[in-house]
């Protein structure tokens, strides 16, 4: 049976909601019906079950993403190098001293699909000069994720309007 994904699964769950039978719900989407039928049975993702098992929290992952996108509004997008460095400086902060995982940079482009980061070989001599001027390290990575509160401090997602193409709700 082919790969589904999770947004297949959902499709889904919304045609059984929608007056559709299990069995053509998962058949039209390639989804194993016990699979279609748990998920209808309140089931939840493979993604949601294993959260505990990351690094950081969905929401955590979230305020990265932020600050990438606050990175590119500024015209200097990260390197998979330099994003590394950060998600490791914060875990630190917070006490973790693990280094990340050889994968770990990938599974996150994995689960955060709209993240996209500059290959340490495209990254052209004018963004280097910027990123000379602009330190993104400055910021400290414990302003990010300010305990249970997730408050978006000002540095991360100034006033004006060329970031609101960037902004997504926090909620899951």
């Amino acid at each position: 049976m082919p790969k589904y994904t999770e947004k297949d699964l959902q499709e889904a769950v919304r045609e059984v909601h929608q007056g559709t039978s299990q069995r053509s719900a998962a058949k039209r989407w390639h989804i194993p019906r016990a699979t279609l039928q748990d998920r209808l049975n309140g089931g939840i993702s493979h993604a949601e079950a294993h959260e505990c098992r990351q690094r950081f929290s969905r929401q955590q992952e979230k305020l990265l993403s932020r600050w990438i996108f606050h990175l590119v509004a500024l015209g200097v997008p990260p390197t998979q190098g330099q994003f590394e460095e950060f998600a490791s400086r914060v875990l630190v902060v917070h006490g973790d001293s693990q280094p990340l995982g050889k994968h770990w940079v990938q599974g996150f482009l994995r689960r955060n699909s709209e993240v996209k980061l500059v290959k340490e070989n495209d990254f052209r001599e004018e963004a280097a000069a910027t990123w000379d001027s602009y330190s993104y390290m400055d910021h400290d990575p414990e302003m990010l994720f300010d305990g249970e509160a997730l408050e978006i401090p000002d540095w991360i997602e100034p006033p004006g309007p060329y970031l609101e193409e960037y902004t997504f709700p926090l909620q899951d």
